[in-house]
């Protein structure tokens, strides 16, 4: 109970890596979609104001200016134990690849106090600030949630683009209909307002916030409705000039397909590890780089575990991950899911 009442869980896993020595620069593997949260926005916001503070050159370390990467949902450490369920929390990992890790070449001098400092600086700035919780605080946190709204509206409309781009073209080795693309587009759309708004939901459940900041998520609100309309319309032409009339278009049951897991919890590795290696997943699989370390397919177990349906999960992974996850290719993966006993059909 104490866990499940936490906040979110951040996940230092090798950090403090030499930026020569090691040659990796830090990477911020951020919360899951499936687990909104402001986690994302705050940790974002600290990296970039930590990142090149001259108070963050550590006595004996470098003072060479960080390098990081912001990288969607990885499941590649122990965060996950805190992300799935039963405790189903947000949680995120900072850390470096390491080409010298669990090996006798992972020695002292590849640290760096500097790169070590910085990471426990932006990790205690996010969880000081968090716990807090005050009005004034939520006041100052606003503006940094409306800058990270914009950039993920962005990162919508760039996928949307993408997605029109495609509506008449052939997909090497793939037979998605002009049909599946433009439905996709409407649940991408969606999924985003959804998405913001449940972020907003998880700012609701504080205790401490103040009547502005309640002004705030209203309007925030009507905004977000407004910009769904705005949005639907604007994909329904796009959808027009290439000559596909969404109104007309029948949507298919199977997009409204649903699965329950057959177990719950981190997924054991006796299962989870096979499906990783597998032919299936490969074909599947966020594109490299970034390696997300089956984080992918974690978040389409915890979106099942949310009752979602195949075209709400194909659309929230294509924005997750910024990559086009087509309902037909998702729903072949969760065949394979089904043939290896993890889930079933609802």
């Amino acid at each position: 109970d104490i866990v499940k009442n936490a906040l979110f869980n951040i996940n230092l896993d090798m950090i403090g890596e030499h930026p020569i020595n090691v040659g990796e620069p830090c990477s911020i593997w951020l919360s899951p979609f499936s687990r909104p949260s402001i986690l994302n926005d705050l940790t974002q916001y600290f990296t970039k104001l930590i990142a090149n503070h001259p108070k963050g050159v550590a006595v004996n370390g470098t003072t060479m200016q960080m390098r990081y990467r912001i990288n969607p949902y990885s499941g590649g450490s122990d965060h996950v134990v805190f992300v799935t369920h039963p405790i189903s929390i947000p949680g995120l990992m900072i850390g470096h690849n390491d080409p010298f890790w669990h090996s006798s070449l992972d020695t002292i001098e590849k640290c760096d106090s500097t790169e070590l400092k910085r990471i426990i600086a932006i990790a205690l700035c996010t969880s000081y600030i968090s716990s807090i919780q005050t009005g004034m605080t939520f006041i100052t946190i606003w503006p940094i949630m409306e800058e990270n709204f914009y950039q993920r509206l962005g990162n919508t409309k760039k996928i949307l683009f993408s997605l029109y781009a495609k509506l008449n073209q052939k997909i090497p080795n793939l037979t998605i209909s002009r049909d599946e693309k433009a439905l996709l587009g409407i649940a991408i759309i969606k999924a985003f307002v959804n998405y913001e708004k449940d972020i907003l939901d998880s700012v609701k459940l504080l205790d401490t916030l103040s009547s502005i900041i309640e002004e705030l998520i209203l309007e925030k609100y009507d905004e977000l409705n407004k910009l769904k309309t705005n949005l639907l319309s604007q994909w329904t032409k796009l959808c027009k000039h290439a000559l596909i009339d969404i109104t007309i278009i029948k949507e298919p049951d199977t997009l409204r397909q649903k699965w329950v897991l057959n177990f719950l919890g981190r997924r054991n590795l006796k299962y989870y590890m096979p499906i990783l290696m597998s032919e299936k997943y490969q074909k599947f699989k966020v594109p490299e780089p970034p390696d997300v370390w089956g984080g992918d397919v974690q978040e389409l177990m915890n979106f099942i575990g949310l009752s979602l349906n195949l075209k709400e999960i194909s659309a929230t992974l294509t924005l997750e991950f910024q990559h086009i996850f087509y309902p037909s290719e998702v729903l072949k993966f969760a065949n394979f899911l089904e043939e290896k006993g993890i889930m079933k059909k609802s």
